[in-house]
Parts: C-alpha cells; sequence; structure tokens
C-alpha cells in the first residue's frame, strides 16, 4: 500500500490541499485549525459551495471509485491548518 500525507495551510484564497493521485483508493482531511475549511475537488472552491469541515474534525473517502482529482480548500477568514492523508492499495 503506498500513501501519501501532508500538512497545508488554508487561507480565504483557494489552497490546494491533495494534488492528484490516479491511484487513490482513501483519503482523510482533517481540520486542525479554528476556522470552518470548505472543500471541493477543484479549483472553484467558495465558502458557498464547499463542504465544511469544522475546526477539529475530519473528512474521509474510501472505495475505488473516489475522485482521483486534487482537493481543494478556502476558510472565509484568517488561516486553517490542515492536515491530510492518502493511500493507494
Amino acid at each position: 500500500m503506498a500513501s501519501s500525507y501532508n500538512t497545508v495551510t488554508v487561507d480565504t484564497t483557494a489552497d490546494e490541499i491533495i494534488p492528484f493521485n490516479a491511484q487513490r483508493s482513501g483519503l482523510v482531511i482533517k481540520n486542525n485549525g479554528s476556522v470552518i475549511v470548505y472543500i471541493v475537488f477543484d479549483a472553484s472552491v467558495t465558502t458557498s459551495n464547499g463542504i465544511p469541515i469544522v475546526p477539529q474534525d475530519s473528512f474521509t473517502l474510501m472505495g475505488t471509485t473516489i475522485f482521483k482529482t486534487a482537493v481543494y480548500g478556502i476558510t472565509s477568514s484568517a488561516s486553517a491548518d490542515v492536515r491530510w492523508f492518502d493511500w493507494a492499495i
């Protein structure tokens, strides 16, 4: 099983959280910050169209049919420390 992980800072402009991974079979995104982070699977993320991850919560996807594209995030104010992990089986 191959895996990748990193820490990124997400702020009020669209930031790539996780890069494209053609082999991805699962991912976890943890909002380790104190503001809500909104995510989508392209760079058009806004606070209106993104999936919210509240502070200290996480978002998990698993399965062979999950999105392989990059994941982007944004906040409405301040910066957030975001941790991620993805894997391929």
